[in-house]
């Protein structure tokens, strides 16, 4: 499949917009079967917990947005959306290969991410990783 021909379920776009509106707190995404396209598998309300949110993770590829919050060094409470791909070693090679290929043609119809968090196990995905990438970046 040509990635161009990659569709992004409305589902997709009006999970992330409650995000960025502060409705939702993660959004994640699945492949559907054939692989054309990109759709919504579950979301985690405003009291989700980065935690809870990994640990719902299922053990096969996803791609997610979470809005984690954090405090900077001034004190500053602030909060930025967080691209996850999760392509964990367990799943199978192909599956692996086609969210990889579809990474950058989702990432693009999600406006406003500020980080990519690419992980194969969960430890790639820990908190204090992405808090580290997020400290980086300012």
């Amino acid at each position: 499949m040509d990635v161009s021909e990659l569709e992004i379920s409305n589902d997709v776009v009006v999970a992330f917009n409650k995000i960025k509106s502060g409705a939702l707190r993660f959004a994640m995404f699945k492949m559907a079967y054939d692989y054309r396209s990109v759709v919504l598998d579950r979301t985690g309300g405003r009291d989700s917990s980065y935690n809870s949110f990994v640990r719902e993770l299922p053990n096969e590829p996803r791609f997610a947005v979470f809005d984690y919050e954090y405090v900077q060094g001034d004190k500053k409470t602030t909060s930025e959306l967080v691209f996850i791909c999760y392509f964990p070693e367990t799943a199978g090679v192909k599956s692996r290969m086609m969210y990889a290929s579809s990474k950058e043609t989702l990432k693009k119809s999600l406006t406003g991410v500020s980080v990519e968090i690419q992980g194969n196990d969960f430890d790639d995905l820990s908190e204090g990783f992405v808090l580290e990438r997020l400290l980086r970046k300012i």
